[in-house]
């Protein structure tokens, strides 16, 4: 049961959810580094845990979408929360692409309070922007905190609906293009920090764009098993025959009628093939034939 949880668990932590708006021929997908600093509002309580979670969000389809990620923890001194968080991540910038930033106060993990948010429209910014790693001089922007969470944008898309607040964060959007040297290794639009493990990439590779030595190798005799062999009532049916027969039924529901002697089935069997290292395909997959044993034994 452990292992089972921690297997949910990692597969969480590296879900990423695809942008689903059609990306215009030719956008490139280039690095960036989104950097948090200051946060000072009036609405926060001295001594408090707070931390910083972040995403993106889609204002033309109006739903957020890619791989969140959040800050560590800090503490409200005088209303002043400080962070120095830095967030990787590649993505094709295209119109009404926001990062949603939220201030949440922490309670171990269990009913944590959205307090504030920010939002940061990125079409705007990327035409102009510093390179990391060449910044320090690079002033911070001071984005605007509304109260409550973010999911108010799912109602209303636009920021003229919100009062802010008396407060403000402090962001800075940085080009990155040293990390499209290991972008292959995790999804668009996931937000990263510099020290995650992500299989493929040298430690502390997001700041310098470094990945592991590559080795190269095959495989070979691949079988693939779909039983039915085991024998009693559970050797009868192939995993092949539940899906004809669950599609067959789905079939006749959607039809409304029954008509003998017609059923799905199966006339062709692919197979994908793909190195995956738990965040993303390394390469595209390859789409191969499956041809059944008894038709090999005949060739040869």
């Amino acid at each position: 049961m452990e292992e089972r949880q921690a297997w949910y668990q990692r597969f969480l932590d590296g879900r990423s959810s695809p942008f689903t708006r059609p990306i215009p021929p030719g956008t490139v997908s280039d690095g960036f580094v989104y950097e948090i600093g200051k946060v000072q509002l009036r609405e926060l309580e001295e001594g408090k845990s707070y931390y910083v979670h972040c995403y993106f969000y889609d204002g033309e389809r109006n739903h957020f979408f890619g791989r969140d990620n959040q800050s560590s923890i800090a503490v409200c001194t005088r209303k002043t929360l400080i962070f120095e968080e830095a967030f990787f991540f590649h993505a094709p910038i295209t119109a009404a692409v926001h990062i949603v930033l939220e201030v949440v106060r922490s309670h171990n993990g269990y009913d944590d309070l959205s307090v504030a948010w920010s939002v940061l429209e990125m079409g705007g910014q990327v035409r102009s922007l510093p390179y990391y790693g060449q910044h320090q001089q690079a002033p911070r922007l001071k984005q605007k905190l509304y109260p409550g969470s973010p999911k108010f944008l799912l109602i209303s898309k636009t920021l003229t609906s919100f009062t802010g607040l008396e407060g403000a964060v402090e962001t800075r959007l940085l080009a990155h293009p040293t990390l499209n040297a290991v972008q292959d290794f995790f999804p668009e639009y996931g937000l990263f920090h510099g020290h995650d493990e992500i299989p493929g990439v040298a430690r502390d590779g997001l700041a310098r764009g470094k990945g592991v030595p590559r080795v190269m190798g095959y495989i070979d005799g691949v079988g693939l098993t779909l039983g039915g062999g085991g024998g009693g009532e559970t050797g009868k049916y192939t995993v092949e025959n539940i899906v004809e027969e669950m599609m067959t039924q789905d079939w006749t529901y959607r039809a409304n009628e029954l008509k003998p002697g017609q059923r799905m089935e199966v006339i062709e069997r692919r197979m994908r093939v793909g190195v995956h290292n738990g965040l993303a395909y390394i390469s595209s997959p390859l789409t191969v034939h499956l041809v059944p044993q008894v038709w090999k034994d005949q060739r040869s």
